[in-house]
């Protein structure tokens, strides 16, 4: 629980953060990505399964140029496509 508990915090945060940015201005697609990603990491802390549409959206999110951040989502994504049998699309 205090793990789950310290990343609702940080989630929290990280929505907050997107939606107002510096001098209250959103975030722009940095921003954006990284928000992607916590919310796809956030069923993982949560104990869920992982959710393959969070993780296809962070995906997404990252072609704006972070290749590193793309492939570490990329192989989260294939994890939760294994995890929900998704076997072909995982591979």
């Amino acid at each position: 629980a205090r793990w789950s508990d310290t990343a609702a915090e940080l989630l929290a945060d990280a929505r907050w953060s997107a939606g107002h940015g510096y001098d209250d201005v959103p975030q722009g697609p940095e921003g954006q990505a990284w928000l992607a990603r916590a919310e796809a990491e956030w069923s993982r802390v949560a104990g869920a399964a992982p959710d393959p549409a969070a993780w296809e959206k962070a995906v997404a999110a990252f072609t704006y140029g972070d290749a590193y951040e793309r492939a570490r989502c990329r192989l989260r994504l294939a994890e939760a496509l294994l995890a929900a049998d998704r076997r072909e699309e995982a591979a």
